[in-house]
Order: structure tokens, then C-alpha cells, then sequence
């Protein structure tokens, strides 16, 4: 009886099987203090449109969830900061 809830929420939700995840921490580069606040964006390497988005915590640290495997560019911004982009 206990499997069986678990088993209806892995069939109700077959889409988070399925997705890969970016995660990382978001440094200023002359101190390596983290930077909170910033804005992660995922980008379709060919589509060139936005898949996804997250933003970072008081650590720095950010997860973004995407759809599918494959390529794409993500950005990383916030005020104040120079923005960065990285092709994966």
C-alpha cells in the first residue's frame, strides 16, 4: 500500500522524469563573495528563445529546471553587474 502513492505522483508528474537540471553558484570574480539576486536564463541554442529562468540565492547558488536535453545558452544578470553568457 505505502508504494502505491509514490507511484500515482511519478505518473502525475512523468515531465520531471524527464528534465535535466542547471545548477551552479554565481560569484563576483575579484572576491568570490556570492552574489544573490542575479537573474539565470536559459536560452534554445537554435530557437533562441527563453526555455527557462531561475534566480540565485543569498549563496548564490541557482537551479534551473529544463524541459529536455539538448543545447543552450544561458545568461546570467543583475543590476549593477556585468552580464555573462555560456553556451552548454
Amino acid at each position: 500500500r505505502r508504494a502505491l502513492p509514490c507511484s500515482l505522483a511519478l505518473l502525475a508528474f512523468p515531465a520531471l522524469l524527464d528534465a535535466q537540471l542547471i545548477r551552479g553558484r554565481i560569484t563576483e570574480r575579484a572576491t568570490s563573495a556570492p552574489l544573490s539576486g542575479v537573474v539565470v536564463e536559459v536560452f534554445g541554442a537554435q530557437s533562441q528563445q527563453r526555455v527557462a529562468a531561475g534566480l540565485s540565492g543569498p549563496d548564490g547558488a541557482y537551479a534551473v529546471r529544463l524541459p529536455s536535453a539538448g543545447s543552450y545558452v544561458v545568461t546570467a544578470k543583475r543590476i549593477g553587474v556585468r552580464r555573462v553568457q555560456t553556451d552548454t
